[in-house]
């Protein structure tokens, strides 16, 4: 039997090319998917100590905000917690890929 992340990079990049580029697109989907968006703000804003809404979300989706770096953090690491469905994994992915923060 094939373990589940055997193939992970493959998965990935069709997941990936499946929800589109956008970061905050692919956050919202993954979270329709398993509640709602109030639901994964309220989550955001703990995660992050913010206290982001539905506007703000919007903005960031349509590139009239910046998207802060730790919500960046936050929504990429759950986006590929799902599509790597390992949290390990996806935590070491992401800092991988992540941008280095500014100080």
């Amino acid at each position: 039997m094939n373990h589940p992340n055997r193939n992970w990079r493959a998965r990935l990049r069709e997941q990936a090319a499946a929800l589109g580029p956008d970061l905050v697109a692919a956050w919202q989907a993954v979270t329709l998917a398993h509640g709602t968006l109030s639901d994964g703000l309220s989550l955001l804003n703990v995660a992050t100590d913010g206290a982001y809404t539905l506007s703000r979300l919007g903005e960031w989706r349509n590139a009239r905000r910046s998207i802060p770096e730790g919500v960046q953090h936050h929504m990429r690491r759950i986006v590929l917690e799902v599509l790597l469905g390992d949290s390990k994994t996806a935590a070491a992915v992401e800092s991988a890929i992540a941008p280095p923060q500014s100080r």
